[in-house]
């Protein structure tokens, strides 16, 4: 037998069919999010590179449905141990690990394995006709060219600039080519996704839970947040995270029958946001929580609406009597939580700054490496070390004031664009799964205006993969239900 012919019969094979049954199935987030856990608690990074890196190779390879890839990128983002952290957050983590060749070897070895492997589903896309140009490929390429042409002609120059501009541009456009043309959208697409964003929130919850118990970050009754640190972030990236895991429980609650329960959940979510004690994520979680309890008393059916509001009426009411019995400690903490806002931790005087130091180089911005914005009393300044490494650029804290600051006018209007597109995109097809994606991706959009998330590569990957089942979900014609099942069914018997 020829190498043709074993890879003809493996196709055909029930081997093949079971892989991509198990990715296709509610089981590979739970799987998925078993190994980030035990890879963030004891150190194994090698384990969940390995395993994110093959599955994604394999979904590639051998899956007609590519959705299950979001997975993969979801839990990229929350494997790495605080033990082998790159950053130096704790005195006893071993931040030279995850740059020595031990680990980097095998590990460019893995990621190559699958970048090839995805390289090779992107061209067969091209060739097969799959592969499609629309306006938000197009509005993707737009803002990719805007983060290249950062810092051009400012005098100010750096090249890392480009590199770093066209890195993440990068993959905007590497994670939408894979998935564009390579997404099956069933009944059941939105609901996984929904499933790995459930599985992310108890994962998270699982680390803050040992963060809080290690790091002895409650100090005399006070939470001291200074201390809330994981491998991968700290507690404002880990906000921003489980803050995008609120909307999967009320899209969940609005496809099961006794959908309401899932409303516990999101209550569940809600106390992690509080616990994280980060502001932003307070506040986003806050303006989700509304909206996404408005969106579900809309669309929700009869019975869902009456089961569904009586819940969150009486997780209200306990909230206000926990809120009355602990109203002391927890009015310290509101006005200690206000005091700080007024301040933004420095981010109103980064502001004001990043405005200023558009206004040397509108065209084209200042470039992410702008090394005046780091010296006191100079023209540029922005603030004394704010990120600023010879890998990491210096940031604003917000996403329009950093694409003014860094990319000009030029990169604002091309992402105006790209945003644009995206709101078009949701009126032209407002279904009840693509509603929860974009309710998802405001998370992520609504902290970055007050942090760096949406400038950094792991969120990236989360809200590619997101953008690209968002546009492959805008057809009509796909299944689907317009607002809710009961909706889709009114307009499926009308035409009939």
């Amino acid at each position: 037998m020829n190498l043709t012919e074993a890879v003809k019969k493996f196709n055909s094979g029930k081997v093949k069919e079971r892989i991509e049954g198990f990715f296709s199935s509610y089981l590979f987030p739970v799987v998925t999010a078993g190994v980030a856990l035990l890879s963030s608690l004891f150190g194994l990074e090698p384990l969940a590179v390995w395993y994110i890196c093959l599955c994604g190779a394999a979904i590639s390879l051998w899956s007609k449905d590519v959705s299950p890839i979001v997975t993969l990128f979801v839990f990229m983002h929350v494997f790495v141990s605080l033990e082998h952290s790159p950053y130096k957050t704790v005195e006893w983590c071993n931040a030279g690990y995850m740059t020595g060749l031990g680990f980097l070897i095998p590990t460019i070895v893995a990621v190559l394995i699958f970048v090839g492997c995805a390289v090779y589903r992107i061209v067969q896309s091209v060739i097969k006709g799959r592969f499609k140009i629309t306006p938000i490929f197009i509005g993707i390429c737009v803002y990719f060219v805007s983060l290249m042409l950062c810092g051009s002609f400012s005098g100010k120059y750096y090249y890392m600039d480009t590199l770093y501009g066209m890195g993440i541009g990068a993959i905007m456009l590497f994670v939408f080519a894979l998935m564009s043309g390579n997404v099956v959208i069933d009944k059941n697409t939105f609901k996984r996704i929904a499933a790995t964003f459930v599985a992310l929130c108890v994962t998270l919850f699982c680390q803050l839970l040992v963060t809080y118990i290690r790091l002895d970050v409650i100090q005399n009754y006070a939470i001291d947040r200074s201390k809330i640190a994981f491998g991968w972030g700290t507690y404002n990236q880990f906000g921003m995270v489980v803050t995008m895991c609120i909307p999967a429980w009320f899209y969940l609650a609005l496809k099961h029958k006794y959908g309401f329960l899932y409303m516990l959940g999101a209550a569940f979510n809600l106390l992690i946001v509080v616990l994280c004690m980060s502001r932003q994520a307070l506040v986003a979680g806050a303006v989700l929580t509304a909206a996404c309890c408005i969106w579900y008393l809309i669309v929700a059916q009869k019975k869902q609406k009456l089961y569904g509001g009586v819940t969150i009426a009486v997780i209200a009411a306990v909230a206000v009597i926990v809120i009355l019995i602990f109203k002391d400690g927890l009015a310290y903490a509101f006005w200690d939580l206000l005091a700080s806002l007024s301040t933004g931790s420095g981010r109103i005087g980064i502001w004001e700054n990043g405005i200023k130091g558009f206004f040397n180089s509108p065209l084209f911005g200042n470039g992410f490496y702008d090394l005046s914005a780091t010296e006191i009393n100079t023209p540029g300044y922005i603030g004394a070390g704010h990120a600023f490494t010879e890998v990491v650029p210096l940031m604003c804290h917000n996403t329009i004031i950093q694409l003014l600051f860094a990319c000009g006018i030029v990169g604002v209007v091309a992402y105006l664009i790209h945003r644009t597109q995206t709101v078009i995109s949701l009126f032209n097809n407002p279904n009840a799964g693509r509603v929860y994606l974009a309710l998802s991706a405001a998370a992520l959009l609504i902290t970055s205006l007050l942090d760096n998330h949406i400038f950094y590569p792991f969120p990236l990957f989360i809200y590619s993969s997101l953008l690209a089942v968002f546009a492959a979900s805008e057809n009509k014609s796909e299944e689907g239900e317009l607002l809710g099942e009961r909706q889709f069914a009114l307009k499926k018997r009308s035409e009939q």
